[in-house]
């Protein structure tokens, strides 16, 4: 992947925390340390699963930023349905792709903004449009 993807929500991700004052964690991995069965898949889960977070989806095959999510809560279950239940991204996941989350430890009612600014500045494709 070209990571300048990554780079570019990164950074819209930091002036948008720096504008509000935020405090974020941010975390990276591929779908298959999240979906994978491995002896390290609950430690990453745990770093998130119970916080609002903000997610963004990327396709490593297709170099680009495919969705953006949030949860304003237990995270873990919404990056869950993403991964494991059926949905229109799932069948569209490879092992490689990249999942880009932000945790929300304290603010938790940013994430929803964080989500909306995001999604109006990149306009991923399976995002819908209200």
């Amino acid at each position: 992947m070209q990571y300048e993807k990554i780079s570019d929500v990164l950074t819209a991700v930091i002036h948008f925390t720096n504008q509000h004052a935020i405090n974020i964690n941010v975390y990276i991995f591929t779908v298959s340390e999240l979906r994978d069965y491995s002896d390290k898949q609950s430690t990453y889960w745990s770093k998130f699963e119970s916080l609002a977070c903000t997610y963004c989806f990327f396709s490593n095959k297709r170099n680009k930023l495919i969705y953006i999510g949030m949860s304003k809560g237990n995270s873990g279950s919404r990056i869950y349905h993403w991964l494991f239940d059926e949905n229109k991204i799932k069948k569209k996941f490879q092992k490689e792709d990249i999942i880009l989350l932000i945790s929300f430890p304290e603010q938790n009612y940013m994430s929803p903004a964080l989500e909306s600014y995001l999604i109006n500045k990149f306009n991923p494709e399976f995002n819908i449009k209200k």
